[in-house]
C-alpha cells in the first residue's frame, strides 16, 4: 500500500517519496507527442518504472508555464492540456500526484501579491483536478519554486489544506 508524504509524515512510518519539480517539460512532452497510452511517454513510463521498482509514492510539482526555462522548442503551459490520459493518471492517484511550484521560472510565489498566486494556484489546480488528470491526483502539499513563499500564500495553501514543504 502506497501512503501519501502526509499520511507518512503523520503515522510516522518510513516511507519512500519522491518529488520532482518543474515537471511542466513532462506533460509537454507528452501532450505535444500524443502517445496512445500515457504510459508509452519516455517521461511517464520512467515515472512508473520508478514507481514499480521502489513502491516509492512521486509528486511533480508544475509551473503553469514553461516560459523562460531554458531548452524548450516550443512554448507550452497547462491550458495546451487535454482529458486524453485522465483515466489513466486517475488509476496512478495512489501513488502519483501534481502540486503546485510556480507560475514560471522566473515568476515566484515569493513575488506575487496574495491575488497573483492565488490565481496561479487556481489556475494550476484547475488543470489537475478538471483537466488532464482528477482530483485525486492533486497534492495534499506545495512546493514553492526556491522554496520562498510569502506569509499571505502561506496562509491561502494553509486554508485550502496544503501544507507547504521547505
Amino acid at each position: 500500500m502506497v501512503l501519501s508524504l502526509t499520511e507518512c509524515i503523520g503515522k510516522k512510518v518510513p516511507c519512500v517519496h519522491f518529488s520532482i519539480d518543474d515537471a511542466i517539460l513532462g506533460l509537454q512532452e507528452l501532450f505535444e507527442n500524443k502517445p496512445k497510452s500515457l504510459w508509452s511517454s519516455h517521461y511517464f513510463r520512467y515515472i512508473r518504472e520508478l514507481h514499480d521498482d521502489t513502491d516509492a509514492a512521486i509528486t511533480l510539482y508544475l509551473f503553469f508555464s514553461n516560459e523562460t526555462l531554458e531548452r524548450v522548442k516550443y512554448p507550452f503551459d497547462l491550458s495546451q492540456t487535454t482529458d486524453q490520459y485522465a483515466e489513466e493518471f486517475a488509476s496512478a492517484s495512489s501513488w502519483l500526484k501534481f502540486g503546485i511550484h510556480a507560475h514560471h521560472r522566473q515568476k515566484l510565489i515569493l513575488s506575487q501579491t496574495r491575488e497573483e498566486f492565488e490565481d496561479t494556484a487556481i489556475q494550476i489546480l484547475k488543470h489537475i483536478h478538471l483537466v488532464f488528470a482528477e482530483k485525486s491526483n492533486i497534492a495534499s502539499t506545495c512546493r514553492p519554486h526556491y522554496y520562498a513563499a510569502h506569509k499571505d500564500a502561506c496562509i491561502t495553501l494553509k486554508r485550502w489544506g496544503v501544507n507547504i514543504l521547505f
